[in-house]
């Protein structure tokens, strides 16, 4: 038995140093960029249970949207955020998709940017009030549900507001129909039970080069150099159903609700219709759980279709002009509720 025992041990020892041998040998091989599954997104990392964020300290500029990107130590489009939280500062966290993000606009062009300028003027000051823009591309109500709980709330917000609708509408899963290992069928929250569980083990594969250099070597995933290799009748259902939307949204006031930070929903403005067209969940949400909403969409229609063309870049995205009548209405809808005073920034 203990011959047996002294094999095991030494066939573990051997096993772990063939690994970590391997690993250290990727690493001269291969360099970040080397093991990017996406090239043309190579500011993004793999993560357990939020599936993607931006990596810290990006530096990079974006031909395609005419920008360019940089990212702080916790991998958000804005400046070093102070922890623990200043005295006296009232921080906002901005939770949302790429219009929060700053889609084609400078990072101090965004909303929440020009939102913190407008509450500093209020408050007689820079460094009274600070609006984190923790947007990201792509990202659904379930990611920023679940970014609050693991990372966000240890920014020590004051308040939370949340854009989010066009992205939950997406198709669900990830399919090429040239290669059998890439098919992912799966809603963000059927993703986030698959994942947690083994959270941990993931965290340490993300960070492992050889594990990344192999997974491309496996996957090699053609479609992302060539979108005509994608096949759009495989996908069925979206990214967050009406289910899964009402179980993160509860999440996201549960959390606030826990820490008695107010939520405020930000109905999303977008210059084309879509899927989500006619959607009135948030307004349920806003009437039934008593959560705090700004109009957008009602914002802009009062307002006489404000600049034409000249708020918006795309189909979707506001300008930078757009982005500073959001951030005007964003202050008046926050007023309106109590959530500001009439000589300051704070509630």
């Amino acid at each position: 038995m203990r011959r047996w025992l002294v094999r095991v041990a030494l066939s573990l020892l051997v096993s772990a140093g063939a690994l970590v041998l391997a690993e250290l040998g990727a690493r001269l091989i291969y360099g970040p960029e080397d093991v990017l599954l996406n090239p043309a997104m190579p500011f993004l990392e793999d993560h357990p249970t939020i599936i993607w964020t931006m990596r810290p300290g990006v530096d990079t500029w974006l031909e395609p949207l005419g920008m360019q990107l940089q990212t702080n130590s916790l991998g958000l489009r804005d400046e070093e955020i102070a922890q623990p939280k200043p005295p006296g500062e009232l921080r906002i966290l901005s939770l949302g998709e790429s219009t929060t993000w700053g889609h084609a606009v400078a990072w101090d062009q965004s909303y929440s940017e020009q939102l913190e300028d407008r509450l500093e003027a209020r408050q007689g000051g820079a460094g009274a009030v600070q609006v984190v823009n923790a947007g990201h591309g792509a990202w659904t109500i379930w990611q920023s549900a679940t970014w609050l709980k693991e990372r966000g709330l240890a920014l020590e917000p004051d308040m939370v507001m949340a854009y989010h609708l066009a992205n939950d509408f997406l198709p669900r899963g990830v399919v090429d129909p040239h290669h059998f290992l890439v098919s992912v069928r799966h809603s963000d929250w059927e993703l986030y039970q698959i994942r947690a569980p083994i959270a941990p083990l993931l965290s340490v594969a993300y960070t492992s080069r050889l594990y990344l250099a192999l997974r491309k070597l496996v996957l090699r995933v053609p479609a992302v150099e060539d979108s005509e290799d994608w096949s759009g009748d495989t996908f069925s259902g979206v990214r967050v159903p009406s289910e899964d939307r009402e179980r993160a949204w509860w999440s996201l006031i549960r959390a606030c609700r826990e820490r008695d930070i107010p939520l405020v929903v930000l109905e999303p403005l977008y210059r084309e219709p879509g899927p989500y067209t006619g959607d009135t969940f948030l307004r349920q949400l806003s009437r039934e759980r008593g959560v705090f909403r700004v109009d957008l969409p009602g914002a802009w229609r009062e307002a006489g279709e404000p600049l034409g063309g000249a708020f918006w870049v795309d189909r979707g995205h506001p300008s930078a002009a757009g982005h500073a009548l959001l951030a005007k209405w964003i202050e008046q809808g926050l007023l309106e509720q109590g959530l500001l005073t009439e000589g300051g920034a704070g509630p």
